[in-house]
């Protein structure tokens, strides 16, 4: 069984940390605020609370992101259908012509409009 890595900092007594952060100033401040901090509970219990809101917004703000990517997806299909049954409509339109079928025969085939079927027919 592989035990897990103790650091260096976690194997100090309290006399060799009280050492080495009289070497550092920003040490022994940041030891002198987790001293105030653990024993403080009012002051504890408000910055995990403060903690836990953060963590709620940001997985609110991620749940929000992947329902826009969701909608955008099954909008963007909708509009890939819907543009795949006009452009084949429309192709149905030219054959339909070609063949020599009066546009209002055509529209009435393909659920194209009598104007949509005009303007393919003069476009050739």
């Amino acid at each position: 069984m592989v035990m897990p890595h103790k650091s260096k900092a976690n194997q100090l007594n309290d006399h060799e940390k009280e050492e080495l952060a009289m070497n550092d100033a920003a040490i022994y401040d940041a030891m002198q605020a987790a001293r105030i901090f653990l024993s403080n509970d009012a002051e504890r219990h408000a910055y995990l609370n403060r903690e836990m809101a953060i963590m709620d917004q940001q997985a609110q703000h991620e749940a929000a992101i992947e329902d826009g990517y969701k909608q955008g997806m099954e909008q963007g299909m909708q509009q890939g259908i819907q543009q795949g049954k006009q452009s084949a409509a429309e192709e149905h339109a030219r054959r339909f012509l070609k063949m020599g079928l009066t546009p209002e025969q055509v529209a009435e085939g393909t659920g194209l409009s009598i104007e949509d079927v005009k303007k393919l027919s003069e476009k050739g």
